[in-house]
């Protein structure tokens, strides 16, 4: 295959952002987490707060109604936490700090995405290759990695977790890591929508093989659900792009046979080389008993786990239902012993923190990314953010507001000239 990444000036920001997003670990300099997408991001918001203080006229089109409600979200944390701190004696903490910064990451990489006018193209792709890629060696060989791997995702190196196999992966959490993979494989699938990008059969062929590869040797089940949904939307617009039966034949059938040899002759030797895959197997074979609350006594392991916490949630959210009590604890009453950010259910947390103002301003956002992008932009919604969290996840945040900026400029573009639109520089 060959690698080829057609850089004018406006691309480098653009491919550096999805690749760090998607790959690169968080560095500590001095206490602080830095990445380049992080700057990036800040530095979008920055330009976009220059453009209004200067009172240009700011041409968002589409992301207009997402800014919007994610910066009323940003208030309505801040407000929370303030009525919180003054009536129930809540003290801001760390989480609260890392929660909102994770809001204005949001705000930043939905506004570097509309404006950008770098192609994601084949960066995302390999992008996507690398992730898999890192994931899985991690996994495989833990601290058998490469020096340069295990040192710069030290975090990521231990291959059993809670007593069985089951390596972190890039973030150290195997359900973080593999929602990365799951936000990277839904920008590569989307742009392959939007003609975009140009994938073969090969590649076509790889996002299937790589992703469900990873959500096996990672293991993690639920970001199984997550990539088959996301595979499924990738199939059924391959179909409505061979719109008819021979050009359908001539598309589907080589990209089975690649599936199939690879399975056949790469799978096997694997797993036989490297046992803790079965282990791995065996853990995804009891994926029906997701759907099977009868059998699960502490209520983490099915489709009952959303509602674990639900009376912790409950007991807080009633104080203030409208616009919520803000994210940290500690506070003077049983109720706000505990923050607002352990529910394993992002609904519970948005309710809790901002209350039915913030959820519905969450509303709003999922409806604009499903009207304007695509059904998929609801799976994270309906997997991750029910079972683990969603939002609290900076890069697959990220990559997700980002998709939403960068698709929404498309969508813009083909209902209204560029002319009309306002052409706006490159921000970075």
């Amino acid at each position: 295959m060959n690698i080829k990444l057609k850089m004018r000036p406006t691309n480098w920001p653009c491919a550096i952002f999805i690749f760090d997003c998607a790959v690169m670990p968080v560095v500590k300099i001095l206490g602080f987490s830095i990445k380049i997408s992080y700057g990036i991001a800040f530095l979008s918001i920055l330009f976009m707060l220059m453009d209004w203080i200067s009172r240009k006229r700011l041409t968002l089109g589409g992301a207009q109604p997402v800014l919007t409600s994610l910066f009323a979200y940003t208030a309505l944390l801040c407000f929370g936490e303030f009525w919180s701190a003054l009536i129930y004696g809540v003290s801001a903490r760390t989480t609260f700090f890392k929660i909102l910064i994770g809001t204005i990451l949001m705000i930043g990489s939905v506004h570097y995405g509309y404006t950008c006018r770098g192609r994601a193209r084949m960066a995302a792709y390999w992008s996507f290759v690398a992730n898999v890629v890192i994931n899985c060696t991690l996994a495989l060989l833990g601290r058998s990695a490469p020096s340069f791997m295990v040192k710069l995702y030290s975090v990521s190196v231990d291959t059993f977790i809670d007593g069985y196999y089951r390596n972190g992966g890039i973030i150290g959490n195997p359900n973080s890591s593999l929602l990365i993979t799951n936000m990277i494989l839904l920008l590569v699938v989307l742009l392959y929508r939007y003609d975009k990008l140009k994938l073969s059969n090969l590649k076509l062929a790889s996002l299937y093989l790589l992703s469900i590869a990873a959500d096996i040797i990672v293991s993690s089940r639920g970001e199984l659900l997550h990539s088959l949904l996301i595979l499924a939307y990738l199939t059924v617009w391959i179909v409505k792009k061979n719109n008819t039966n021979i050009k359908l034949l001539k598309k589907i059938i080589p990209i089975a046979v690649i599936i199939v040899l690879a399975v056949g002759l790469l799978w096997g030797s694997l797993v036989q080389r490297y046992p803790n895959i079965q282990i791995s197997l065996d853990r995804m074979d009891t994926i029906t008993d997701i759907f099977d609350a009868e059998h699960d006594d502490t209520g983490t392991e099915s489709i009952s786990r959303p509602f674990l916490r639900a009376d912790v949630f409950w007991n807080r959210f009633r104080h203030s239902p409208l616009w919520g009590t803000g994210i940290s604890g500690n506070g003077r009453t049983e109720d706000f012993y505990k923050g607002t950010t352990g529910y394993h259910n992002d609904f519970f947390l948005i309710l809790g923190a901002t209350g039915i103002l913030g959820f519905l301003l969450w509303i709003r956002i999922i409806k604009t990314a499903v009207t304007k992008v695509g059904i998929c932009m609801l799976f994270p919604f309906m997997i991750a953010a029910i079972s683990n969290t969603f939002v609290q996840s900076y890069f697959g945040m990220m990559l997700y507001f980002f998709i939403i900026g960068y698709i929404l400029r498309f969508s813009d573009e083909k209902e209204h000239p560029p002319r009309l639109l306002g052409q706006k520089k490159c921000i970075v």
